[in-house]
């Protein structure tokens, strides 16, 4: 589950989500990847007046599309301030060795 409050950072394709984007949604990481796939590709209708952007896009959009059909290994970086996102572990009780998880201390 990805709150409203979380960022969402794919490093591997220099790619980040500020908090808010796509709003809250209850997926599976391959659905998110598809929603920001669908949310870039809706956002940027006007691409084919610059053809350096759009190849830079459609390039984008394909990695994206590798990383959803896993074709290219990636990271997912999730940031909640609020910790308000979870992230079902499917070997439970024991730990998901792809999975890292940190915790950092509130302040006001």
């Amino acid at each position: 589950m990805k709150s409203e409050t979380c960022a969402v950072n794919l490093p591997d394709i220099d790619l980040e989500l500020c908090m808010g984007t796509l709003g809250g949604v209850f997926t599976t990481v391959e659905g998110l990847i598809e929603k920001i796939q669908d949310h870039l590709d809706e956002t940027n209708q006007f691409a084919d007046s610059d053809t350096e952007f759009s190849g830079r896009m459609s390039a984008l959009l394909q990695d994206l599309a590798d990383m959803r059909d896993g074709k290219k290994r990636f990271t997912l970086i999730l940031t909640d301030s609020l910790s308000h996102s979870f992230l079902s572990n499917p070997y439970h009780p024991d730990p998901d060795q792809r999975l890292t998880i940190e915790f950092r201390e509130r302040t006001h």
